[in-house]
């Protein structure tokens, strides 16, 4: 992990963690801003690190957290798992962590049933249950369209053709890095006034 990142990443999370400190990094407002910060710096490679010491946390930890909170951080931890694999043009990597995922998981958002018209055929296979008003989708419809333009990278890539990809962070300065941490810590400290002002 490079000098730019060790301000970025806890270093706690190369250490034991503590259910303190990992309750504290998956809430909000913590997970928001350390995962803008990965994005903003272009620090993927650590950010994929640091996923795979908190799924890994998660999944051992699993019987001292409610089903809510297990569930939840897990969708958390894999939609930017996936993010993160999308980033660094890993795209072999991210269709079977797809496929795994479709085929492993039940997590799920809820969607009105009566909205299911607008979202077309497409949503059909991803639907996990009926309760009546409402139906079970699968968390990873949300994405399905990324999906489908990776999986059209993936076979440009597999058969010689010219792919766009995405910027790295050695395309950035050390001043570079730490302007855009700047600016992602500044809009959370302004959103955290503003939020404490809203409370009086």
């Amino acid at each position: 992990m490079g000098a730019e990142n060790s301000f970025i990443v806890p270093h706690w999370l190369r250490m034991k963690l503590s259910p303190e400190r990992y309750r504290r990094l998956m809430s909000y407002p913590a997970w928001n801003y350390f995962t803008q910060s990965i994005k903003a710096t272009r620090s993927f490679e650590s950010g994929i690190d640091a996923c795979l010491i908190l799924l890994r946390y998660t999944e051992d930890n699993r019987n001292d957290m409610g089903g809510g909170e297990y569930e939840h951080n897990l969708v958390l931890l894999y939609h930017f798992l996936l993010n993160l694999l999308d980033r660094t043009d890993r795209w072999g990597e991210y269709l079977s962590l797809w496929e795994n995922l479709r085929k492993t998981t039940q997590f799920f958002n809820t969607y009105a049933k009566d909205s299911l018209k607008i979202h077309g055929k497409e949503i059909e296979p991803f639907i996990l249950a009926d309760d009546g008003d409402s139906v079970r989708v699968h968390f990873l419809y949300g994405i399905l369209d990324r999906r489908q333009v990776i999986q059209r990278k993936h076979a440009k890539q597999l058969s010689g053709k010219r792919v766009v990809r995405h910027g790295r962070q050695e395309g950035l300065s050390a001043s570079e890095i730490r302007q855009r941490l700047e600016r992602v810590t500044a809009r959370f400290m302004y959103a955290a006034r503003t939020a404490d002002g809203e409370r009086k």
